[in-house]
């Protein structure tokens, strides 16, 4: 084997292995993500408040996934409108309609009250 054979087989062995070390570490702050706002709603709730656990759990250990894909080059929002924007985009309209009836419930039984 020559010597450039060398240090380009290590610079590949090399670059597989952040790779990898970078997806197992976005992976665990992805579940500490999670975790983290399974507990905040847990908190909520207990407070009395009514939180969109099942999507804020959801959101919160999807989007360290999302970054580390861009980050690695996998993910661009910038080149073209891909089902992942359009599929964000939805979740927050439907959840910004969910807010408002929520709201509009609120304000009745306030009214009445």
């Amino acid at each position: 084997m020559s010597v450039r054979v060398r240090i380009v087989t290590h610079i590949e062995r090399s670059m597989r292995t952040r790779v990898l070390a970078s997806s197992c570490i976005a992976a665990l702050l992805a579940i500490v993500s999670a975790i983290g706002a399974w507990e905040l709603f847990r908190i909520a709730r207990a407070g009395g408040l009514t939180p969109f656990d099942d999507v804020g759990i959801a959101l919160a250990g999807i989007v360290p996934l999302v970054v580390h894909a861009r980050y690695l080059g996998l993910y661009d929002p910038g080149k073209t409108l891909s089902p992942l924007s359009l599929a964000a985009l939805v979740v927050l309209f439907l959840l910004a309609g969910r807010i408002e009836r929520v709201s509009l419930k609120r304000l009745r039984v306030a009214t009445v009250l």
